[in-house]
């Protein structure tokens, strides 16, 4: 079940170009689709990322991506993925994508805690060689409702045991699935994750993990 072609990954990252973990999970756990290196033009080592990554290295505007969007300060700081996360929706329209995955630069694994019985044992399964699959399967379902982004469950979403995880939770962080006929922005430079889903949640938008 390979992902489909109006679909790529995109890694948000900065400054760590010899340090991109997730790209290495993505191929070693059997993602074999488009993956794009999302870095900004205030990025010291864009170079660096381009020598290593070549043209899948795409460039955006931090300075332009901040006026389009409510920071929600006025420290003038823009250390910050909130830029990278809105910059990605037009650069998916301009890749000619329909659907994306926003990922930060740090993962070092993709795992499931549930079994074909649906029971929750002990420790963690690694997705092995199967990430296409994974992916074509999460995009499936996120074509099939009207969720404005949808994410997969962290680590510490599984403590409590079985009881705890038994249903999709109306968060979203992390694993960003989107799309550009579903837009949204992002909102605040700090904790914009949450502050998105609970803000737009709040006017009737759905997100939320499985």
């Amino acid at each position: 079940m390979p992902t489909p072609s109006d679909f790529a990954v995109f890694i948000l990252t900065h400054g760590r170009p010899n340090n991109v973990k997730t790209f290495d999970t993505l191929r070693r756990q059997g993602y074999t689709g488009p993956v794009y290196i999302i870095v900004d033009n205030e990025d010291k080592t864009i170079e660096q990322y381009r020598s290593r990554f070549g043209d899948s290295v795409i460039v955006f505007d931090k300075a332009a991506t901040a006026s389009t969007f409510d920071e929600a300060d006025n420290f003038n700081d823009r250390r910050a993925v909130v830029y990278a996360r809105n910059a990605s929706f037009q650069i998916a329209r301009d890749l000619g994508l329909t659907y994306f995955l926003q990922l930060d630069d740090d993962y070092y694994e993709f795992q499931y805690r549930i079994n074909h019985k649906m029971q929750h044992p002990t420790g963690h399964f690694t997705v092995r060689r199967l990430l296409d699959n994974v992916f074509a399967a999460i995009l499936d379902y996120y074509k099939s409702i009207d969720a404005k982004s949808i994410a997969t469950l962290q680590g510490g979403d599984f403590f409590g045991g079985a009881d705890g995880f038994g249903r999709p939770k109306r968060k979203c962080m992390n694993t960003f699935f989107c799309s550009v006929d579903r837009p949204f922005h992002f909102v605040g430079r700090i904790n914009e994750d949450v502050n998105t889903y609970t803000w737009f949640q709040s006017l009737g938008n759905l997100f939320l993990s499985i």
